[in-house]
């Protein structure tokens, strides 16, 4: 799952909501729909959800991001 999403994230060049759509619904997905989420109601709640998630966490403090092995990664607010 952490290596496919760093792989998506990789080429979306950074764009979470890119990469997070590329998770859910798959990078062909997102190149039809022209480098866009695409307008799949799972699809958009799921990068909305995340997103959100992400959000809630930055303004409660810190996420920490800990390389546990090569390609392999735990995040916590601890």
């Amino acid at each position: 799952g952490c290596r496919y999403l760093s792989m998506m994230l990789n080429r979306y060049k950074g764009q979470l909501s890119l990469a997070l759509a590329a998770y859910n619904a798959g990078p062909k997905a997102v190149d039809y729909a022209g480098g866009a989420v695409p307008d799949f109601p799972e699809t958009k709640g799921y990068v909305n959800s995340v997103v959100d998630l992400m959000n809630r966490f930055s303004n409660t403090g810190s996420v920490y991001v800990v390389e546990i092995t090569k390609g392999r990664f735990l995040l916590t607010n601890y």
